[in-house]
């Protein structure tokens, strides 16, 4: 049986190990954006694109209704368990059916380099967005 100082060091080891996992755990949370449950909004943790990298969104509004956040579209309605979008190149990134507390967040996919807009659609309505500059 391992001696009483052996077990005190394996016990103050995982808990320092513990910590240090804890405080270099990247924050989950999106950008920052005020919380209304009257006015939608999207914010974005960057306004540049490209490098490879994902971005962070939020966004916020009236709890009910289904939105969608999208990428370069112009139009934008649920269609089954996703979206359909116009034009063909734009993206449909996210379908939520009402936001819990008004505000969501979530990771963007990689885009490439180049000026975007990211749209935020409520029940078929364009009701708030953000640009990507070049």
């Amino acid at each position: 049986m391992p001696s009483r100082r052996v077990l005190i060091a394996l016990l103050v080891g995982g808990v320092g190990l513990s910590l240090l996992v804890a405080l270099n755990r990247p924050a989950t949370k999106g950008p920052a954006l005020a919380k209304s449950c009257n006015t939608p909004a999207v914010a974005l943790e960057s306004v540049t694109t490209g490098g490879g990298s994902s971005l962070r969104y939020a966004i916020t509004g009236p709890s009910t209704g289904t939105y969608i956040l999208t990428v370069d579209a112009k139009t934008a309605r649920v269609q089954g368990d996703g979206a359909a979008v116009t034009p063909a190149r734009a993206i449909a990134v996210a379908v939520r059916g009402d936001l819990k507390g008004c505000t969501a967040d979530g990771t963007l996919p990689t885009l490439p380099a180049g000026a975007r807009e990211v749209e935020l659609f409520r029940d078929g309505h364009r009701v708030a967005s953000a640009r990507l500059p070049s």
